[in-house]
């Protein structure tokens, strides 16, 4: 791990700290440039700033967030009622600290956590934006408690499992009329033990430069996907909108659908299995339309921890470019009551399949001809065609009535028959 600290003569680096044997690091000597060079980027990050204004209570070092001046990922040391923190290190990879405090900041000691598919994109275009995380992290909260968060001028947010490295998420770009500047950063809250310690990592800022471009219609700004009802009880079906901010083209504008987890709210639902509901691979909204719903089916949920009564899904919408920003959530609730299943017979069926009420499905059998399921009028009850017993061709009969398909009862060698 390296990191670019304050010039002193009694202070060295250990572990990405500044740390003093006499005295706090000098914060009056000038510190050094940053190291902006990024291999694995192919970005230049933005120069951290010197200074920057204090934004917090208390004293120590903690890590630059991108606001008040505070550049990304480098430390600043705070004191106590100073209107400034000032610049001690600059850290290549980003610095991270506890979510539970804002100082005890250090250097990151993995790879490079963050990076732009480009460094230039025109308005209407879209960039790529990658976390990676190489350090060990774990699914405290379940499969998705990993999470990422862009900041500088671009939105969105994914997560990272523990049994990745890295993941990506695609940003559109709106219109611009003039070329602009965006210094772009990550800040990944992870948990690096199974311990429940969770870290802050504020990534050093990736600058994006924005040329002039015409956006074309993409999603709406406000409630791009939205599903109502947002919570139902497992087996109950919930619908899907996905909302542009103008007309579709001609062609229309086809829209990617997936289920993955997120991670739980302490308080109220426990991460999703995405296999409990059902999308349409992708859904596509008319030329000259504004908006396009889609069924979500969902299965029953067994019942849980009393305190976390439910299941918590993401349901994420992709545009043709693979922007994929957009995102809803559905939480699933177990039955509140016990479930019996009818049958067949207590339903008054006799064909076909029904439901047994309880998310499960019932064959009820087959009809004879003539008879038909459904045929007298009742859904999955045999019905139609001859309802009496009729006697087939060569049958002794007394008269035609009793024989099949209009046949007539006819004497045939001595004896009556239906020919």
């Amino acid at each position: 791990m390296r990191g670019t600290t304050m010039r002193g003569t009694s202070s060295f680096l250990v572990l990405g700290f500044c740390v003093s044997i006499f005295c706090a690091c000098s914060t009056e000597a000038e510190p050094a440039e940053p190291d902006t060079s990024d291999e694995t980027s192919g970005q230049v990050a933005s120069a951290a700033s010197t200074s920057c204004t204090n934004q917090i209570y208390g004293s120590g070092l903690t890590c630059g967030n991108g606001y008040g001046g505070c550049t990304a990922g480098a430390i600043y040391s705070c004191t106590s009622g100073a209107a400034t923190c000032t610049l001690t290190t600059v850290c290549p990879n980003g610095c991270e600290r506890p979510t539970t405090s804002h100082f005890g900041a250090r250097c990151f000691g993995g790879a490079a956590p963050f990076a732009l598919s480009s460094s230039t994109v025109a308005g209407g275009g879209a960039v790529t934006a990658t976390a990676t995380l190489s350090v060990p992290h774990f699914d405290y909260f379940g499969p998705g408690s990993t999470q990422v968060s862009l900041q500088g001028g671009l939105s969105g947010g994914w997560p990272i499992p523990a049994s990745s490295t890295a993941r990506s998420q695609t940003v559109a770009i709106g219109t611009a009329t003039t070329t602009s500047s965006k210094d772009v950063f990550g800040i990944i809250r992870y948990f690096p033990t199974t311990s429940g310690s969770e870290w802050f990592l504020f990534t050093p800022p990736r600058t994006l430069t924005i040329t002039p471009g015409t956006a074309p219609v993409q999603f709406s700004t406000s409630g791009a996907l939205q599903l109502s009802p947002n919570v139902v009880v497992g087996g109950q079906p919930s619908v899907g909108t996905i909302r542009l901010d103008g007309p579709a083209a001609a062609g229309g504008f086809p829209v990617t659908l997936v289920a993955d987890t997120e991670p739980n709210n302490p308080n109220d639902f426990v991460w999703g299995d995405p296999s409990a509901i059902t999308l349409p691979a992708s859904v596509d909204v008319p030329a000259g339309a504004t908006t396009v719903t889609f069924p979500v089916i969902t299965k029953p949920v067994p019942v849980g921890d009393p305190s976390r009564p439910g299941m918590r899904i993401h349901v994420r919408a992709f545009d043709s470019r693979g922007v994929g920003s957009h995102y809803a959530y559905i939480g699933l609730q177990p039955s509140t009551t016990s479930c019996t299943p009818t049958t067949c017979a207590t339903a008054g069926k006799n064909c076909g399949s029904i439901s047994d009420g309880c998310g499960g499905t019932l064959t009820c059998g087959a009809c004879t001809y003539p008879q038909t399921c459904g045929g007298g009028g009742i859904a999955n009850v045999c019905g139609g065609g001859t309802t009496s017993a009729c006697k087939p061709r060569g049958a002794t009969c007394a008269t035609s009535s009793e024989c099949c398909n209009g046949r007539r009862c006819r004497a045939k060698n001595g004896s009556q028959v239906c020919d």
